[in-house]
């Protein structure tokens, strides 16, 4: 049986694709990819039964499920999620928010409130960092561009590092999420993957360099930056500590009234494979 695996086109996400895609026609797992908002359609639409998709998705719709012990995570310094503005953050009337993202939006509006006492009027605009301050005092970009765009002469957050700072535990940006339909064996699929990736700061193995240098290429990014950007940076785990990080942000986002209710899904246990 093939499963298919809808996920986002980010180098955080290549330590749970790669693998599958080095195999090609012989992968247990078909990828198709989509930008962060549009991924949940794939899993509604049945064109995916599981996606690698914002962890507001998880939260926010009754129903869903998740493959247990994966993530994208950090537990500090993100890199590739980030708040540029021209004014100082306390003073931030309005927000150009990245229209392919979900759970960075929301973050954003959660650490300006409880950090920085603003509350922005929102703006959903395409990822582009000069023509979001042209329209707004502030911008939230993520992905490779979030990483890669050039902070000089702004006020810079990572968004990250302002959630530790805030609540003393990690963040869970994405996880694999399905609905039934998600099988014990895609489960063991997706943990098969994180562990041959050898990625993340919780990686028992050492790092693929194929998935490092097609990353890299595919980005156009330094390879050393996104070895420990992957190595370094990022946690593929779910452990108990990002469940703790996945109930606090739930609970934010309904004191924000961003959601009007906020649950864990049901995770699926995963099933030997491979």
């Amino acid at each position: 049986m093939t499963h298919v695996l809808g996920s986002i086109p980010f180098v955080n996400g290549a330590p749970l694709v790669h693998p599958f895609l080095r195999l090609g026609e012989a992968s247990p797992v078909r990828v198709v990819e989509a930008v962060p908002s549009d991924l949940p359609g794939l899993l509604e639409s049945g064109q995916a039964e599981a996606i690698l998709v914002s962890s507001i998705d998880a939260l926010r719709t009754p129903g869903r499920t998740a493959c247990a012990g994966v993530c994208i995570g950090t537990r500090g310094m993100v890199e590739s999620v980030r708040l540029f503005s021209k004014v100082p953050f306390d003073a931030i009337g309005t927000l150009a928010e990245d229209a392919s993202s979900m759970t960075s939006n929301a973050l954003a509006r959660v650490i300006l409130a409880e950090s920085f006492g603003a509350r922005p009027r929102t703006r959903r605009l395409p990822p582009n960092l000069y023509t979001m301050l042209e329209a707004c005092d502030a911008c939230v970009l993520i992905g490779d561009i979030g990483m890669t765009a050039d902070g000089t002469g702004l006020y810079v957050l990572d968004l990250g590092q302002a959630w530790v700072a805030l609540t003393g535990l990690p963040f869970v940006w994405a996880l694999c999420v399905g609905d039934e339909r998600l099988t014990p064996e895609m489960a063991g699929w997706m943990n098969w993957a994180r562990g041959r990736s050898g990625c993340g700061a919780d990686a028992e193995g050492p790092p693929d360099e194929q998935l490092i240098r097609a990353a890299a290429d595919r980005a156009g990014m330094d390879r050393e930056l996104v070895r420990a950007y992957l190595t370094r940076t990022m946690s593929y785990r779910l452990d108990d500590a990002f469940l703790s990080g996945l109930r606090a942000f739930g609970r934010y986002l309904v004191r924000h009234g961003i959601v009007a209710s906020a649950a864990l899904p049901r995770f699926v246990e995963p099933a030997d494979v491979g």
